[in-house]
């Protein structure tokens, strides 16, 4: 494996500097050589205080941190530590900066999806309607995890299973599947979706529709069609809807 590039300094050097009064750039460069050199245990606290840093991107970064450890099961925190880090996103829900509220919300979102502030958080940032395809994905894939947020966040859902990035189209067609029948009102879209040139979309649709029962006729035609899918997956997810799924 190639050497760390940051284990040129101890970890004691680059906490200074992230502590210090040094502009963002070589701050942020402390932050990442600070987590990449700890443990993530051992980094838990320093991203803790970093989440009331006075700079914006600094925040984002600390919540992110945390967002991707529990995701990727990197980070294995006790109760006392769970609780800290949700108290401190939660604080975070509220930033200046919209992009820290996003931030803190995907880490909330993973740590602590059942957090009572939460839902409301998520149901504001769809509100402002972010046309950025990065925020479109963050909060389609936060509206399939916090079922709370589910029912507000359904006409921005249905709307990004058209955007023209594949990934905005791919979260969007993931939250769906994951909300079952709260999907309801997305069929027409769904439908759509099975045509979709990416083959986790079509997936995804067939997934979400074979949650919904009873289904029309045009639905059903549209699955039986997707169960000749040239991509073996798709084509099996639409096989297994239409095998669970009775048609009206």
């Amino acid at each position: 494996m190639p050497a760390n590039p940051y284990a040129a300094h101890p970890v004691e050097t680059w906490l200074a500097r992230l502590q210090s009064s040094a502009g963002l750039e070589e701050r942020y460069r402390a932050f990442v050589a600070v987590t990449e050199l700890l443990e993530p245990e051992q980094a838990f606290e320093v991203v803790r205080q970093t989440l009331a840093d006075r700079d914006g991107d600094l925040r984002a970064a600390a919540a992110n941190w945390i967002a991707l450890g529990v995701q990727r099961q990197r980070l294995a925190l006790d109760d006392s530590a769970t609780a800290a880090l949700t108290t401190a996103l939660s604080a975070r829900l509220d930033d200046d900066d919209p992009d820290v509220q996003l931030a803190a919300a995907r880490g909330l979102g993973w740590l602590a999806p059942q957090s009572p502030e939460l839902s409301a958080a998520i149901v504001r940032l769809v509100e402002r309607d972010d046309s950025h395809p990065t925020s479109q994905v963050a909060l389609a894939e936060l509206c399939g995890r916090v079922s709370s947020a589910a029912e507000p966040c359904l006409p921005w859902l249905r709307r990004w299973l058209s955007a023209e990035q594949a990934d905005v189209r791919e979260a969007a067609a993931v939250a769906l599947a994951r909300l079952g029948t709260t999907a309801a009102a997305a069929m027409p879209e769904l439908v759509t979706a099975l045509e979709d040139d990416e083959p986790f979309v079509r997936e995804s649709a067939a997934v979400a529709l074979g949650q919904l029962r009873p289904l029309p006729t045009e639905a059903v035609e549209a699955l039986r069609i997707a169960a000749a899918d040239e991509d073996e997956i798709v084509a099996r997810a639409a096989q297994v809807s239409l095998a669970e799924t009775p048609s009206t």
